[in-house]
């Protein structure tokens, strides 16, 4: 009888301690994806507010041209800019927050790709293209583009750097929108650049599925 409360004993405690052994290794899986997540939010973050600091340390028509990755750990994430010199950066579940040294940066919101910083006039413009990463063939997109104080040239490639379009495209409120359907898969760049001021430009790449 004795014997038989041992062994039951022991698969108890072994069955306990498997569970304990499984559970803290999916936590802390999960939390070492986390921190991972975390650090690139803080770094795409202080990048970008860098970026503004060094405009604005410039002078006037001074530029910082920075690109950032296309996607986040294959997960889309939103940087939004306050004109309160607040940086923003908004992937998933996580919100991180850094500050700017000025206040006189124009506020916008996007994703990933090349963006400018650029000091006109003791104002940092910030200029970028917005759209997702990834649409399907025959789908429409809407390019949106921010902070261009003339009208922009605005130009599509493919892979091999073959133009798909090039149009001159009508600005309102620093801002532009365009509509584009691509009929082909495969990967495609935007490029828009302002028509006066040369150093407000950006790049977006995307996939269409």
């Amino acid at each position: 009888m004795k014997a038989q409360i041992s062994i039951e004993f022991i698969m108890g405690v072994a069955v306990l301690l498997f569970i304990y052994t499984f559970a803290l290794g999916i936590f802390s899986n999960y939390s070492q994806q986390d921190i991972m997540q975390s650090e690139k939010i803080k770094q795409l973050c202080y990048t970008i507010s860098s970026a503004i600091d060094s405009a604005s340390i410039g002078g006037d028509g001074f530029a910082v041209n920075t690109t950032l990755p296309k996607n986040a750990n294959s997960g889309e994430y939103t940087i939004s800019i306050l004109n309160s010199s607040i940086v923003s950066v908004d992937w998933e579940d996580q919100v991180f927050a850094c500050s700017t040294t000025t206040q006189s940066v124009t506020p916008l919101a996007f994703s990933s790709g090349k963006f400018s910083a650029v000091n006109i006039n003791k104002t940092v413009y910030i200029s970028a293209i917005q759209t997702n990463s990834t649409y399907n063939a025959g789908e429409n997109i809407e390019i949106n583009g921010m902070c261009f104080l003339g009208n922009v040239s605005l130009a599509i490639t493919d892979s091999s750097g073959n133009d798909i379009l090039n149009v001159n495209v009508t600005t309102t409120n620093n801002s532009f929108s365009y509509n584009w359907t691509p009929i082909s898969k495969g990967e495609y760049t935007i490029y828009a650049r302002d028509t006066i001021y040369k150093n407000l430009n950006a790049k977006k790449d995307i996939t269409i599925l």
